[in-house]
Order: structure tokens, then C-alpha cells, then sequence
């Protein structure tokens, strides 16, 4: 499968180098049930005390699409300003 990510390169341009090669290594772990540990973005639902919203986060990646979603230490000031109300915006 990265096979075909380098032919798209050789084709469009190394303008989207990145893109291709992380889009065909997921693919690949979904295709072949590798249960790979992969960042990818998926719907949390209690992710470190955040819901309701799509986030890269470390994920056991397998033919079903993400498995489960690994958790990642995160120091006490990011995890008060990621579940902390937004503050309001005054022009």
C-alpha cells in the first residue's frame, strides 16, 4: 500500500507527501486488521474529560476502524484549559 502512496507522489508532486503516506498507513491497518497504533482523529466520548468532539489522539487502529483510544498523560494545566468553559470574546 505505501507503494501506491509513493506512485501518487511521483504523479501529483511532493506537495502532499505527508498526507498520502499517513492516509495509506491507515489504510493499510484497516485493511489488514493490524491493530496498529496510530494518531488519529475519532468522535471522544470521555477522552480525559472531553466529549462531543473529533481529536488526534493515539488510537488501536484494526479492520473496524479505531478499536480504542490510548491515553495520553497530560500535564494539569492543559487538561484545566481543554475542559475549561471558553472565555468570551470582547472586541
Amino acid at each position: 500500500m505505501i507503494e501506491a502512496g509513493t506512485a501518487k507522489i511521483a504523479i501529483v508532486g511532493a506537495g502532499h507527501v505527508g498526507v498520502t503516506l499517513a492516509s495509506a498507513r491507515i489504510i493499510e491497518a484497516v485493511l489488514y486488521d493490524e491493530h496498529q497504533v496510530l494518531p488519529v482523529s475519532s468522535l471522544l466520548a470521555g477522552y480525559a474529560g472531553i466529549s462531543d468532539v473529533c481529536l488526534s489522539v493515539p488510537s488501536v487502529v484494526n479492520h473496524t476502524g479505531v478499536l480504542r483510544v490510548l491515553p495520553v498523560p497530560r500535564p494539569r494545566t492543559s487538561a484545566t484549559a481543554c475542559t475549561a468553559p471558553p472565555a468570551r470574546y470582547a472586541p
